[in-house]
């Protein structure tokens, strides 16, 4: 509730509390990165979702939520491959598909750049 209404840190208290309680609570994980991708704290954000998938590898949320905040650092190649891993797990996931394509365009993009460069 606290993220819903954009108090963020309070949030990520609240979820600090959740997961001291149980460290296998994977959505409280979600949910506290999420906070963090909120406040710019990637890389926490990104440690968050691996502690998600610690507990729950096939859930295909986490994977879709870490391949944005991926995406968000610069680290294409690894955020395409959480999409894909997503899609493998729920492949009728439109905002997933969507997200991959953007990733994926994002990549041709730089590969273009790298050979105009290298030209």
């Amino acid at each position: 509730a606290l993220a819903a209404v954009g108090d963020h840190k309070k949030a990520l208290r609240a979820f600090d509390i959740a997961v001291s309680m149980d460290r296998r609570y994977a959505k409280a994980w979600n949910n506290r990165a999420v906070s963090c991708v909120a406040l710019k704290r990637y890389r926490e954000a990104e440690y968050c979702y691996d502690q998600a998938l610690k507990v729950e590898k096939e859930n295909s949320e986490v994977w879709h939520n870490k391949g944005k905040v991926l995406e968000l650092v610069g680290r294409l190649d690894e955020a395409l491959a959480c999409y894909d891993m997503a899609l493998e797990l729920s492949p009728k996931d439109k905002e997933t598909s969507e997200d991959r394509k953007l990733c994926l365009q994002k990549i041709e993009e730089r590969e273009k750049e790298e050979e105009s460069v290298e030209a």
